[in-house]
């Protein structure tokens, strides 16, 4: 169920982005992982976003990459190192050429049709934003992803005498937004990273 989930998530960026990634997307890499909630916990404390690396074709197989980008070019991701490795714990990162994007291969154990339920029960919207309005967004234009989803909950009352009622949520996961300019995505959880 998990690595159903982490694809769907994948599935869901591509979804509501558009088909970015090319084949000379790069990646500043903080951290590998073996394990998805190990770099998710990573992720979330340290800065950056958890990249499946079954997804492209130049990282290594079965990995849970703590990343920042896509970059469109090498340059630009030089620019992403060298302004995080002046921190200590991120002297160990590293760029790299991810090599062209499947997706169809991290979806192979499951069924299209298991991923388009799942996506038929997730409403994705993007909103774009022109930035810079406050100090905790991109200070340039970018489109902003939301997931959302219906469920069920109890509420007996003499209006709703089934005892149940339709309830839409929103998936808080924090901030993912999409750069305009050079498709970069970035991920922020809190204002102060």
């Amino acid at each position: 169920m998990a690595f159903v989930v982490r694809s769907l998530f994948l599935t869901i960026l591509l979804v509501a982005f558009g088909q970015t990634s090319v084949a000379s997307d790069f990646y500043v890499i903080s951290n590998t992982h073996k394990k998805q909630i190990d770099a998710q916990n990573d992720a979330a404390t340290n800065g950056g976003w958890v990249l499946i690396t079954n997804f492209y074709s130049k990282l290594g197989p079965d990995l849970f990459a703590v990343v920042r980008g896509p970059f469109s070019s090498q340059k630009a991701a030089d620019v992403e190192l060298k302004t995080i490795k002046s921190m200590a714990k991120y002297k160990s990162s590293y760029v790299k050429e991810a090599g062209d994007l499947n997706v169809a291969a991290g979806l192979k154990r499951f069924s299209p049709l298991v991923l388009a339920a799942l996506l038929g029960e997730i409403r994705i919207e993007t909103k774009e934003s022109a930035g810079a309005s406050n100090a905790c967004e991109p200070q340039e234009p970018y489109k902003n992803v939301t997931l959302q989803y219906f469920t069920l909950m109890h509420d007996p009352s003499e209006k709703n005498p089934g005892g149940f009622k339709s309830q839409d949520i929103m998936l808080e996961f924090g901030s993912l937004t999409q750069l305009k300019q050079s498709g970069e995505i970035q991920r922020m959880r809190l204002c102060a990273e």
